[in-house]
């Protein structure tokens, strides 16, 4: 794609951005898709649409990648392209809360971790083990669009917010605390993000999280050594996320010339913080215990300048919005091992559901 294309117009909008982003993903047409996003502790929003197509040239587009690691990223080739400069982020919001603590445990989740966890007992005899997995909680209610981006922008500042309307007219639209790549000329970064805990707990970290947390970082190191690449590990610290906290290491890497991140990225993805270690075991866990398709959620996304330089986030926090039947379907999740707790891991689930939930008011 030539980036002096005069297809691609560049333009900056004054300082209420929810009209201007609910606006830009009312219309769709044919065999397109639009995307705006945040990157971390910037005021800038970037806003695009424009055809899809495989995410394999060279040149500036959105990568939107799904969470099966046998499906093909695509990316949006903005055929319109602006930004909108916003000095401070409001928090507007707008529609029915749903306590997550007020139901009861679902028993087929209960039953599919404590399935998970025997299995995992098994597998840790030899090695350790994991799989991250996942719910969805459905409502039913209409959604601002522009209104929940600006409120998530507001309510994790150091987080990147992210929207995309595809093909289907589904919505997806998230704040993800979690970089999978960063990659320029100077500096290839990531981060192993694995372990919760309520936010402000004083309590030590236990054996589970602090388990968790080595397994991505471990994986992570393999990935970079793969490619060649030597990885520096500084951690882990706790990072805030909202109403929890995690356990975070950040990977870093001088690169190489050689080194082609889109395959890094491809590598990388899903991390054990997404799925699980080892991979296969834990992908056939998913197929066989979670009882519905991730599709995006999972995967990855962000924005690529040229050849040598993109950054891509992982597709958390999120939910999806149908706007034609008011459908909202919010995903959560969290890595299972085995000394896990299957009541536990539900209500870290719902502890998680809040950093959307909360906004949803």
């Amino acid at each position: 794609m030539n980036t002096t294309s005069p297809a691609v117009s560049h333009s900056r909008h004054p300082e209420s951005p929810s009209q201007a982003i609910t606006d830009h993903f009312a219309t769709l047409g044919r065999g397109r898709a639009a995307f705006a996003y945040r990157l971390p502790a910037e005021r800038e929003i970037h806003l695009g649409k424009g055809p899809l197509r495989p995410f394999a040239q060279p040149g500036r587009c959105f990568v939107i990648a799904p969470f099966d690691p046998e499906r093909e990223p695509v990316a949006v080739e903005p055929a319109v392209e602006y930004s909108l400069h916003v000095s401070g982020f409001r928090d507007p919001l707008h529609c029915t809360a749903f306590d997550p603590f007020s139901e009861k445990p679902d028993p087929h989740y209960l039953a599919a971790v404590s399935e998970l966890v025997d299995r995992l007992r098994e597998r840790s005899r030899t090695a350790p083990a994991k799989t991250v997995y996942s719910r969805t909680i459905a409502l039913k209610a209409s959604l601002d669009v522009g209104s929940l981006f600006q409120s998530l922008c507001s309510h994790y500042p150091e987080f990147y917010t992210f929207a995309w309307r595809m093909e289907d007219g589904r919505i997806w639209i998230g704040s993800s605390p979690e970089l999978l790549l960063d990659a320029s000329p100077r500096q290839i970064r990531s981060m192993a993000l694995a372990g919760t805990h309520a936010a402000g707990n004083p309590e030590p970290w236990d054996a589970k999280n602090i388990e968790e947390q080595r397994i991505v970082t471990r994986e992570i190191c393999r990935c970079f050594s793969e490619a060649g690449l030597t990885p520096q590990v500084d951690g882990p610290h706790v990072r805030n996320a909202g109403p929890v906290e995690h356990l975070c290491t950040d990977i870093t890497a001088q690169p190489d010339e050689a080194v082609d991140f889109r395959r890094l990225a491809r590598s990388l993805s899903p991390t054990p913080a997404l799925l699980g270690s080892p991979k296969d075991s834990a992908l056939r866990d998913l197929q066989e215990l979670e009882g519905y398709e991730r599709d995006l959620y999972g995967g990855y996304s962000g924005p690529v300048t040229n050849g040598r330089t993109g950054s891509f986030f992982v597709t958390l926090r999120c939910l999806s919005y149908t706007p034609e039947r008011k459908e909202i379907t919010l995903y959560v999740g969290g890595g299972i091992t085995a000394s896990s707790d299957p009541a536990d891991e539900w209500t870290e689930t719902c502890r998680k559901s809040l950093s959307l939930l909360n906004l949803l008011r």
